[in-house]
């Protein structure tokens, strides 16, 4: 998929100067792998809400009990038959068990996720992912063994009660890190759609 991000930016969009990388959850190890493959195109990369492939945080998380969905995803026959025709109560346990604020996500807004994994093939698609996540770390290990730590700005992202963020200080030069800093006390906890995390956001812009 970076390799098919890569050829659509610079060979179908044609973008010649560098660009800013974005990625949340899953996006981000994609992200993370597009940075590794093409980092001479990458102007800043952003991590969001995920356990990066080819970190130790990565090796620890997806053990932990929390995070049984890393395997049973990469098992995608078993995955896609025992989810089939359950695919919106598959789904909703996610959001009823993991949110920090489990009413952000409406009715309505899993009508449109449950549309999406119904489709034919769609689970299948999401299992291959997590089949290759293992073998993404090698590729990702392999290239930091080969090329070094990431030297373009890089914004890590986190809830509240994460330690995302400080373990992916770990993987990039101390010369380019800037502190983790405390909440500002203006600041206050919101649950935001989409995501299974607390995130912080300003109060007097609610």
């Amino acid at each position: 998929m970076a390799g098919d991000i890569h050829y659509l930016a610079h060979d179908i969009l044609g973008i010649t100067e560098k660009i800013s990388v974005v990625g949340h959850d899953l996006g981000s190890m994609l992200a993370l792998s597009y940075t590794l493959r093409s980092r001479q195109d990458v102007a800043t990369v952003t991590f969001m809400e995920a356990p990066l492939p080819g970190t130790d945080y990565y090796e620890q998380r997806k053990t932990a009990k929390s995070a049984w969905h890393f395997d049973f995803h990469a098992q995608p026959d078993i995955a896609v038959y025992l989810t089939h025709g359950r695919e919106r109560w598959y789904i909703n346990r996610f959001y009823g068990d993991l949110t920090y604020q489990p009413d952000a996500i409406t009715g309505a807004d899993l009508d449109v996720y449950a549309r999406a994994f119904e489709a034919p093939g769609a689970m299948r698609a999401l299992c291959e992912i997590y089949r290759e996540l293992d073998h993404d770390a090698e590729l990702n290990r392999a290239a930091l063994d080969r090329d070094g730590k990431l030297t373009m700005p890089v914004l890590s992202t986190g809830g509240a009660e994460q330690t995302l963020a400080k373990e992916r200080r770990a993987h990039v030069p101390p010369d380019r890190r800037q502190r983790l800093r405390p909440p500002h006390p203006r600041i206050g906890p919101l649950g935001v759609r989409g995501t299974h995390r607390r995130v912080r956001r300003p109060v007097h812009r609610l």
